[in-house]
């Protein structure tokens, strides 16, 4: 009997997160559940981060491409191309899936369980602010391969997907 290949897997793996399954909704419901709370004290600060992704994701190949221009270095005028382009395809990717899963938020489909704390779009998945943040940390890492690059942007992708979870969003 054949092994099933990394791409079949890979498939496997997104048909199950896309057809919620029982066991998918219970396992990422009861997540959602233990990081969504009612009003707390960090509510302010999760929010304002997560509204910090469109200043990071148009901010970063604007800042990369102005530094280059201006040193006339064409590597980082490159690279500002790259991490532009790669948010167009990312951007372009994502809201084909959500409106191809057409997920609802998790505030919209338990309402007695789960809090809004956000404004946020009528479609969950995937999380545009979460892909966002990670195609940049990508994009960052492709272009700048050192820790102390990597570590932060992935940092700050995960907590940006986090952010989403807490504000009932995802």
């Amino acid at each position: 009997m054949k092994l099933l290949g990394k791409h079949q897997a890979l498939l496997g793996l997104l048909v199950f997160f896309v057809f919620e399954g029982k066991a998918q909704m219970a396992w990422d419901l009861n997540l959602l559940d233990r990081l969504n709370a009612p009003a707390q004290s960090a509510d302010h600060f999760w929010h304002s981060y997560t509204g910090s992704i469109t200043y990071v994701t148009v901010g970063t190949p604007v800042v990369l491409g102005g530094i280059g221009l201006l040193s006339h270095d064409q590597k980082l005028k490159t690279y500002a191309l790259d991490a532009a382009t790669g948010m167009a395809i990312n951007g372009i990717l994502t809201v084909s899936l959500k409106y191809g899963v057409h997920r609802e938020r998790p505030f919209a489909s338990y309402p007695n369980q789960i809090f809004k704390k956000t404004e946020a779009g009528s479609l969950s998945f995937p999380s545009g602010h979460t892909s966002s943040a990670f195609q940049m940390a990508t994009a960052l890492t492709l272009s700048f391969p050192k820790w102390y690059v990597i570590v932060p942007a992935y940092s700050y992708a995960c907590a940006i997907g986090y952010s989403r979870m807490y504000l009932g969003a995802h």
